[in-house]
């Protein structure tokens, strides 16, 4: 069977897990389902992300929603700019 790779936050978690020194990780022991780690054979860990949100008239949305595709679109427009003049 072939385990799949950690989310970011996933990595992250394990690191900080890691760390704390609690005993052996397993990643996903039962699977690709809750939870993500069991620690020490005793711990279960489940990784959330917590996200920041504003309501845009009926519908909640996620900061990050709005983030990434905003932070591309400044990202291609400051290079459009090309190198300062002055430095």
């Amino acid at each position: 069977m072939r385990m799949r790779r950690m989310t970011p936050d996933e990595e992250i978690a394990h690191r900080y897990l890691e760390r704390l020194q609690l005993g052996e990780i397993q990643l996903e022991p039962d699977g690709n389902v809750t939870p993500d780690f069991l620690v020490d054979k005793r711990i279960a860990v489940e990784v959330r992300r917590l996200n920041q949100n504003w309501r845009d008239g009926e519908r909640p949305e996620g900061l990050e929603e709005t983030f990434f595709p905003l932070r591309a679109k400044m990202s291609k427009l400051l290079a459009s700019l090309g190198r300062p003049l002055l430095g």
